[in-house]
């Protein structure tokens, strides 16, 4: 009966925590702007389709470098693909860039970290000097470094940019797991004889939640950035895929004659870059737990 009535007052206080986070975003004018252009960007990477009766990869020479016009409202590029229709299509190559490459960095980071954490001792020892030789290497010379054991692929660059950001994973959530594993319930469940693997997941992940919610959206904005300048460095994202560092890296040839093949693509990774951040300081500020307990 304890154990039900105590799981209930937890739920409870987690519900509550959130309900005032939800509250404090809303309230935070530069958040919600960001998250109304990340939504509008999803949504126009998911409709593509409908949005435009172009294809991005279909080739038109003879309307190679036209302007700015009624019927192609961002001009056309080299080629003649409609650059609208390319920025839309690599609305969704980035967001998955994105996603996949952070997603590779939670699922690799955030369990050596809980575990490091959590028993210390020589383990911690040899993951620390393990991350600390990852850290020692420039970001983007370790994902040349990748790319050129594995070849150039957007693939690879995914896989490079999740490895490169797993450090920032294992440190916060062994940091966190440090000061949660000191907590009365933790000792408590090591008491009753809990087993190590259902402590860290029951009692310990879901508290060092919220700094990794955190670290993961502003992480998502570095990684599209990453692998756009892998791209743009011939090593990312082949042609014929609309993806916006390829799209800068074939647009700078031509500034001298035609401006939109590179200033749009460049202005689409701005806004979504910028939506992204705006949208991971308002998580920072409505999670902080400085802030919840100050009601703010």
């Amino acid at each position: 009966m304890r154990f039900g009535l105590r799981s209930f007052e937890t739920s409870g206080k987690q519900r509550g925590l959130w309900t005032d986070a939800f509250r404090r975003y809303r309230r935070n004018k530069g958040a919600m702007l960001g998250m109304v252009l990340l939504l509008l960007i999803v949504f126009a990477a998911i409709m593509a389709p409908w949005i435009t009766k172009y294809s991005p990869f279909k080739q038109r020479i003879r309307d190679a470098l036209s302007p700015p016009s009624a019927s192609h409202i961002f001009g056309t590029d080299h080629l003649g693909r409609d650059l609208f229709a390319r920025i839309i299509y690599g609305a969704r190559t980035s967001l998955k860039v994105g996603s996949i490459a952070t997603g590779i960095a939670c699922c690799i980071g955030i369990p050596l970290g809980l575990v490091s954490g959590y028993y210390s001792g020589w383990l911690d020892t040899i993951m620390m000097r393990l991350v600390d030789i990852l850290l020692a290497f420039p970001g983007m010379l370790l994902a040349l470094a990748i790319m050129a054991i594995l070849g150039p692929s957007l693939s690879n660059a995914m896989f490079a940019a999740g490895v490169y950001i797993i450090p920032d994973y294992v440190r916060v959530a062994r940091a966190s797991t440090l000061a949660v594993r000191e907590m009365d319930y933790v000792a408590s469940a090591r008491a009753i004889g809990c087993p190590s693997w259902y402590t860290i997941q029951r009692h310990i992940f879901p508290n060092v939640l919220l700094p990794l919610i955190v670290l993961a959206s502003l992480n998502l904005a570095s990684t599209i950035l990453f692998v756009a300048g892998l791209s743009f460095l011939g090593m990312g994202a082949q042609p014929p895929t609309a993806e916006w560092g390829i799209m800068l890296k074939d647009g700078r040839l031509y500034l001298r004659q035609a401006w939109w093949p590179a200033v749009f693509p460049g202005l689409a990774l701005l806004i979504s870059l910028l939506a992204i951040n705006m949208v991971g300081e308002g998580l920072r500020n409505a999670l902080d737990p400085r802030g919840l307990a100050r009601g703010r």
